[in-house]
């Protein structure tokens, strides 16, 4: 990922809280972190920003985790949310020399699915995206 945020001039900036202790299969939860900002940098702008945080919270009482990976790229259109993560789907708006296969959200759904998480996208107020990785502290 290196050469391609040198390349395009990217500068990224990291909010994380405290530290955090959470259990999970680190090479699985790594391979989503890729992807995300893998994406991020695909489909953003010379010179932009990628926002990356991680700080915890709470869902109906129980503390969790929040990843969130924001960049100033294209933005996915409303209609087409609610299917980014079905296998062999790509937005309208990506390139179709981009490259990638639309299996890439999939997988990373399936991840965070096994570890009790939850994931899901949106679009800046400007423009961009918007995903979020919720994953409990505690699995139960």
């Amino acid at each position: 990922l290196l050469p391609s945020i040198t390349e395009k001039k990217i500068q990224l900036e990291l909010n994380i809280s405290k530290e955090q202790h959470l259990v999970f299969d680190n090479k699985s939860i790594h391979q989503v972190i890729i992807n995300l900002l893998s994406n991020a940098i695909k489909f953003s702008e010379i010179n932009s920003i990628i926002k990356i945080t991680i700080k915890q919270t709470y869902n109906s009482g129980q503390k969790v985790i929040n990843l969130t990976i924001e960049d100033n790229g294209i933005g996915i259109p409303e209609k087409e949310l609610e299917h980014i993560f079905d296998s062999f789907t790509q937005s309208s708006k990506t390139d179709k020399h981009a490259g990638g296969t639309g299996l890439g959200l999939a997988i990373c759904k399936e991840i965070v699915k096994a570890h009790k998480g939850e994931i899901w996208a949106g679009n800046n107020k400007e423009n961009g995206a918007i995903f979020v990785v919720q994953l409990p502290i505690k699995m139960v």
